[in-house]
C-alpha cells in the first residue's frame, strides 16, 4: 500500500505492508518501522524487528527507496 500513484504524487509518501496485525511503515526517509495494530491501534510504539521479518523482504522489493532499518 501506498500514499502516492500514478495519478497522485505525494511529496513524501508513506509506503506499507500489512500482515494479519502487523504492519510495516517507511517513507523515502525514514526506514521501516514495524507496529502491532493490534496492540498499538494508534501506532505509538515499535514493535521488535522480528515480528515483521516475514514481511521485510517483500516490502524493500516493493519499495526500494526506503532506507533500511
Amino acid at each position: 500500500m501506498s500514499t502516492t500513484s500514478g495519478v497522485w504524487w505525494d511529496n513524501d509518501p508513506v509506503y506499507g505492508v500489512a500482515q494479519d496485525e502487523r504492519k510495516l511503515v517507511g517513507t523515502d526517509t525514514s526506514p521501516w518501522a514495524c507496529y502491532d495494530t493490534r496492540r498499538d491501534a494508534h501506532e505509538r510504539t515499535r514493535a521488535p524487528a522480528w515480528t515483521c521479518a516475514s514481511m521485510l523482504a517483500d516490502a524493500k522489493r516493493w519499495y526500494p527507496n526506503v532506507p533500511a532499518p
